[in-house]
């Protein structure tokens, strides 16, 4: 992670944590996105999948530390 992240709302930092949770197994059951967009609404979910599914194992696990 050569730039700093940016900074997350709490909605998405949330979205973000519940995804890397849920991605654990390697599997994303609808169960699992059910759970989470019972949370927080569609929009951050889709805006956080997509950073999510951009970054690797690695940049997950720092972004979620950092924040």
């Amino acid at each position: 992670m050569s730039t700093p992240p940016r900074q997350w709302t709490k909605k998405e930092f949330l979205t973000y944590l519940l995804l890397y949770a849920a991605h654990a197994d390697i599997f994303f059951k609808e169960e699992e996105k059910d759970h989470i967009l019972a949370k927080v609404e569609q929009e951050t979910f889709d805006k956080t999948l997509k950073e999510f599914s951009k970054d690797n194992g690695y940049v997950r696990i720092q972004k979620i530390i950092i924040h």
